[in-house]
């Protein structure tokens, strides 16, 4: 049975991250961490202070130390180690798939009229290999961390992706497999949903604030018609009343 926690009835729009969310892309982080650090050893930086950090945050803390030596490479280290990052994660997503239920779930809510939209750190080219017709879905909200100047968990992602939708927060469900997707969703005040289908735990999720925990994306559709069905019936108590 899908447990839920808050009312839904208000929400028009859901806002979905994409890796271990809608499909997996398989990235070798592993890979990823250990051309940057040797990036940086290349420009003089030590990246083994920011060993712990998520790999965009570490280039982006090697980018700062750079910048504050006044190295005037600084950019093109990032320009650089971004490249390597989407270099990765599309031969990575050339593996990847879609998490089954996924086409089935977007098309029932695009039918219904919900409003759609990713946020994901993932680049583009990559997203679009797992799913080509992603545009189709999402249209203009397709919002990658190239599209966006600040990326998860900066709420400036979510906003990114709320104002090319034309929607509010108070009626955005935010769905995602990480904590940070149910942060970035509570930061803005959104509804949030967490899903089993990545590495987070239910703990792990509702400790971040998920209001909904569900084994995958595909229960959405369930969960938002069981609100719905809810509504109706407390509307036609309230008019009977």
């Amino acid at each position: 049975m899908i447990e839920s926690i808050n009312s839904l009835a208000k929400i028009d729009t859901v806002i979905f991250d994409f890796d271990g969310t809608l499909g997996y892309l398989n990235i070798d982080f592993p890979l990823i961490r250990r051309e940057i650090m040797a990036l940086a050893r290349g420009y003089g930086a030590d990246p083994d202070g920011y060993a712990g950090q998520y790999v965009l945050e570490m280039i982006g803390f090697l980018k700062n130390d750079l910048t504050q030596r006044g190295d005037s490479r600084a950019e093109e280290f990032y320009e650089k180690a971004m490249k390597i990052v989407s270099t990765v994660e599309v031969e990575s997503a050339r593996r990847g798939s879609l998490i089954p239920g996924t086409i089935e779930m977007l098309g029932r809510l695009q039918g219904a009229g919900f409003k759609l939209g990713v946020v994901t750190r993932n680049c583009f080219a990559a997203v679009s290999l797992v799913l080509p017709a992603i545009d189709d879905y999402f249209g203009a909200a397709v919002i990658t961390r190239e599209r966006t100047r600040c990326f998860k968990p900066h709420p400036e992602h979510l906003r990114t992706a709320l104002g090319a939708l034309g929607s509010y927060p108070e009626g955005t469900l935010m769905i995602g497999d990480h904590q940070m997707d149910i942060i970035i969703g509570k930061s803005l005040k959104c509804a949030t949903a967490g899903v089993l289908t990545g590495h987070s735990t239910r703990e792990q999720l509702k400790e971040a604030g998920a209001d909904h925990v569900l084994k995958s994306a595909a229960e959405l559709t369930e969960l938002l018609a069981i609100q719905r069905i809810n509504e109706n019936v407390s509307a036609e108590l309230n008019f009977i009343n």
